[in-house]
């Protein structure tokens, strides 16, 4: 866990030296990084499971990046099961 928060850390540290906008970050997307991104933008809210299985390796570079953030919830109110979904992260740019 320790080094998890250290590593989040140090990625915040270092895309706050590089001063990247959002425009210029999804500039230097790739291709298959933009569509999934899209995706989860059209959807707002989309469960993990639902991005295509050939597509779903860019989520962790896009979770990097500081445009993807993964949560658990309950898909129903009467599962005790959570599952994974997947949102934009919030900016404070316009």
């Amino acid at each position: 866990m320790f080094l998890r928060a250290t590593f989040k850390s140090q990625m915040t540290i270092y895309c706050l030296a590089l001063q990247m906008s959002l425009k210029d970050m999804l500039d230097s997307l790739t291709r298959v990084e933009r569509e999934v991104y899209e995706l989860v933008l059209r959807a707002e809210e989309l469960m993990a499971k639902d991005i295509p299985h050939k597509k779903a390796g860019v989520v962790p570079s896009l979770v990097r990046k500081g445009l993807l953030e993964v949560y658990k919830k309950h898909a129903s109110p009467f599962s005790p099961k959570k599952l994974k979904y997947l949102r934009l992260k919030k900016t404070d740019e316009p």
